[in-house]
């Protein structure tokens, strides 16, 4: 990500391990976190909270979601299909925004799906115990692969208040297996919200 003109941004490579959070059986982590430098991180009051390239029923479910855990720490978070059904274009969804005093965004951009193959080894009783001999390994249980459905998504934060708006701080996180939408919301909001608390964008809950 680039930073802009003047300012001085750092970029957080989050180990995997570290930022490993787990709901209702499904995964999130956070690969990367990135945050301008500025005076005052925290949010403004009154943010709204998009959900983006994603289907209309999961854009609800996000922003729903994301704007009650943001209500509960301090932020007046509004979802954004309750201004805009349909998005608008740029010049008119800009000034309806700055009409109804929002100063800042939320948000969360589904960027992909993928499938990722993972080879298990398989069981053995040791070298000596079972896997030497002719058959090499075939006396237990054999290797297999695994795959594993990968939700990426890109979070940003944007100061609002003056034009034409500015990028504060954003994130990339990985949800694994999610077994239904509000698995993977629950699973994506538990693993985003101590991220924001930690950078000092929100108080902790």
């Amino acid at each position: 990500m680039t930073s802009r003109v003047g300012s001085v941004v750092r970029f957080v490579l989050v180990a995997l391990v570290a930022a490993t959070t787990a709901a209702c059986g499904t995964r999130t982590s956070t690969t990367h976190v990135w945050q301008a430098e500025t005076r005052s991180p925290r949010l403004a009051a009154d943010v709204l909270v998009f959900g983006g390239r994603m289907a209309e029923a999961t854009r609800r479910t996000v922003e729903d979601a994301l704007a009650r855990e943001l209500a509960q720490r301090g932020t007046r978070a509004t979802p954004s299909y309750r201004i805009f059904p349909q998005l608008p274009q740029r010049d008119i969804a800009q000034a309806e925004v700055k009409r109804l005093g929002f100063g800042g965004a939320v948000v969360v951009t589904l960027r992909q799906i993928r499938e990722r193959q993972t080879y298990v080894p398989g069981y053995h009783r040791g070298f000596w115990g079972s896997y030497y001999g002719p058959g090499w390994g075939m006396a237990y249980s054999p290797g297999y692969v695994v795959t594993d459905e990968l939700v990426t998504v890109e979070t940003t934060v944007w100061n609002l208040r003056d034009d034409p708006g500015e990028l504060v701080w954003a994130s990339n996180t990985e949800t694994r297996n999610p077994t239904s939408t509000r698995d993977f919301v629950e699973s994506y909001v538990d693993a985003l919200l101590p991220n924001l608390e930690r950078d000092g964008l929100v108080p902790k809950k």
